[in-house]
């Protein structure tokens, strides 16, 4: 049991760092200023990629035990 805690609380962490990575990188920007913005649009582009596969890479029943967020 330990171990799934671990990578679970694991996983959230990279999901909360590359958030507020992205909330850092594009602040101050419109949507037609990152979309102009080629290294920012892909920096962005790559950190939803690492939250989606820290996503896919949780316990299924982590994600049954907590509905309330939307994972999909």
């Amino acid at each position: 049991m330990t171990g799934y805690v671990d990578r679970n609380a694991q996983r959230i962490y990279h999901i909360l760092q590359q958030a507020a990575t992205i909330r850092d990188r594009i602040a101050g920007l419109n949507m037609d200023e990152l979309v102009a913005n080629a290294d920012k649009m892909a920096a962005t582009l790559y950190s939803l990629t690492v939250i989606g596969e820290a996503v896919r890479a949780m316990d299924e029943d982590f994600k049954a035990s907590h509905t309330d967020i939307p994972w999909r």
